[in-house]
């Protein structure tokens, strides 16, 4: 009779044990949370530099990001950045990888913000601002951030 009892403590230990085992650490915890805050209010996160050839719009429900091609060539890929400002001075503090793009003048390149997650955080740790930092364009010319 006395291993009935025990058998039950048992099972609400393993029970206990596995709903903190599914718990994120605090480290996981604070990225999900910071995560979700960059996505329910992107244009914190997002600047469009001035010079850009690329503008950076929104999706009225904010989970998409609009690149649009403001300059008067194809651009053939481009590069995220994360960039510091400072009065009339940008600094472009990491840069990350290139995505292919193929997109004509005037035309718009929408990504899901969940695209840019991990570049975020990244930034955030830098206590930047997300921005397009370089495109190069079919005919091979580079625009950079300055």
């Amino acid at each position: 009779m006395n291993s009935l009892p025990e058998t039950k403590r048992l099972r609400n230990i393993l029970l206990i044990l596995t709903i903190l085992a599914g718990m994120p650490t605090s480290t996981e915890a604070k990225l999900i949370a910071q995560v979700s805050s960059d996505l329910s209010s992107p244009e914190q996160l997002w600047v469009t530099l001035p010079s850009s050839p690329l503008e950076v719009r929104f999706s009225p429900s904010k989970r998409d990001i609009a690149l649009l091609n403001r300059s008067s060539d194809t651009v053939a890929r481009y590069s995220i950045g994360c960039v510091t400002q400072r009065e009339t001075k940008t600094r472009v503090v990491r840069k990350m990888r290139f995505i292919d793009a193929n997109l004509e003048t005037g035309r718009v390149l929408i990504n899901s913000l969940t695209l840019y997650a991990n570049d975020a955080a990244q930034c955030r740790s830098k206590k930047g601002r997300l921005a397009v930092v370089e495109v190069v364009f079919m005919d091979e010319s580079i625009w950079k951030a300055r």
